[in-house]
């Protein structure tokens, strides 16, 4: 009884033919292989250069938030100061008006 030709072989094909068929549809298979091997290594490379990308961006972006936070600082020095001003002039008024509330009180 003749081997029975695989599913998906053509029939009329000579017998050389498809045993050169089936020895190149392994040797595909065995490139398709090697090929995922070797990718492995360039897809870690990938991988890592998509890291370092994401990286530098949260880099740039702590940098953003940084200089934001020194702003903040430098308005919230700002108006400690403006603070310090005005109790300093409050206190320079209550004590101009202590005499005109000493003699109003004296009436």
């Amino acid at each position: 009884m003749p081997a029975q030709p695989s599913p998906g072989r053509p029939q009329w094909l000579p017998r050389p033919t498809q045993l050169l068929l089936r020895r190149l549809i392994h040797l595909q298979d065995s490139l398709v292989d090697l090929l995922d091997q070797d990718c492995h290594p360039v897809k870690k490379f990938s991988d890592t250069c998509q890291i370092a990308a994401a990286s530098r961006e949260q880099s740039a972006a702590i940098e953003q938030v940084n200089k934001a936070v020194l702003q903040m600082d430098e308005t919230t020095q700002q108006n400690a100061a403006l603070v310090e001003e005005a109790t300093a002039a409050s206190r320079g008024m209550a004590e101009q008006a202590r005499p005109a509330h000493d003699s109003a009180a004296t009436l």
